[in-house]
Parts: C-alpha cells; sequence; structure tokens
C-alpha cells in the first residue's frame, strides 16, 4: 500500500435514460466542478444509458463516442475517469467498465456477475478477468454493481490489492427498473 493520498471522486447523478448526449455534458458539467484533487473520478454503471437492456440499441465498440469522451475527459481534467458502459465487442455484448488514463491509456473490466433479475444476463456476455491497476502505488481492484454480492470473486488473496471500487447503479429516470433492483435489495 502507498504512503501518498489517494482521492477518488464519486459521481452518482440522475441518470437520462438512454440519452447518451444528455448524459455526457452533465457528467462534464459535473467533474469540471470538483474542488480540490481528484487523482479518479469514478461514474456510475452505465453512465451514458442508464441500466438498459438495449444493447443493440445502444452498444459502442471501444473506438466509440463515449469511449473518446472519457479519454479526452481524463486528459482535460488531468484524472483518472472510470465507470462503466455498454461495449459491442466481437459480436457480443458486454457491461465494461473503463479505467481512462490521462496518458490515453485505457484499461477495462467486464462485469462478471450478470443481474438476471432484470434479464441482464439475456442481454450481456459475463466477463472471465479481473483488472487490479495502479494508481499513486495504490492498486485498485474494478468491480461493477452486482459483483459485490459475490464476495469471492473480490476475496483479496495474496493482497492483491489495496482498493476495492465498484461501479454502482444511479438514479435513473426509468421507475422500472429502480423498483425491479429496488425489490432485490432487501
Amino acid at each position: 500500500m502507498s504512503t501518498e493520498q489517494l482521492y477518488i471522486t464519486v459521481i452518482q447523478p440522475d441518470i437520462v435514460w438512454e440519452n447518451k448526449p444528455a448524459n455526457l455534458q452533465q457528467y462534464e458539467e459535473m467533474i469540471s466542478g470538483i474542488a480540490g484533487p481528484r487523482h479518479v473520478v469514478a461514474l456510475p454503471e452505465m453512465f451514458s444509458t442508464g441500466f438498459s437492456m438495449a444493447p443493440e440499441q445502444l452498444a459502442e465498440p471501444m473506438e466509440g463516442k463515449s469511449v473518446k469522451w472519457m479519454a479526452d475527459m481524463a486528459l482535460k481534467f488531468r484524472c483518472i475517469l472510470t465507470g462503466s458502459l455498454i461495449i459491442e465487442d466481437g459480436g457480443k455484448y458486454y457491461n465494461r467498465m473503463l479505467w481512462a488514463q490521462p496518458d490515453g491509456r485505457i484499461g477495462f473490466y467486464d462485469k462478471r456477475h450478470l443481474f438476471a433479475y432484470a434479464n441482464e444476463d439475456k442481454h450481456y456476455t459475463r466477463g472471465e478477468t479481473k483488472l487490479i491497476t495502479q494508481v499513486n502505488g495504490w492498486r485498485v481492484n474494478l468491480q461493477v454493481c452486482y459483483d459485490l454480492r459475490f464476495p469471492v470473486w473480490a476475496r483479496n488473496q495474496g493482497n492483491e490489492y489495496d482498493v476495492l471500487l465498484y461501479s454502482q447503479l444511479a438514479g435513473t429516470t426509468n421507475p422500472c427498473m429502480e423498483n425491479t433492483i429496488a425489490g432485490t435489495r432487501y
């Protein structure tokens, strides 16, 4: 574990349902308003669209606009920007958490445990590997929302990481989805 400070800012806005331009605009405004150090800025799960089961209409490749936006914002604000979005890769859809660095490098983690209560497992392919990355000497293990329910997947065997960072679902204007998710938390 590093002796350097690590500043993580979590942004949890009301996501505009399936409206990428509106969401990206509000995130840029929120990031620009962060006072003080911002080593890592964490965006919600499926930050550009909300937790949508329409990957056929919303997915982007790794060269897509939202990924480019993340790289541009990481450079502009000199921070690491992380959050998940809908990615099409090799003909499959993933709920992919990106780790966009100011130097242009982008790492990713594909959500391992898909949320069957909302049929996520019917629309997306589960990930198979972890991503443990570093910032300021801190090792960070990236996970996405429902992965939290499976602690064995996040077990810190051999002291692999110092920080466990989950991209969580934020507020959405889709009340049907909010009710489905809220009902599984009790």
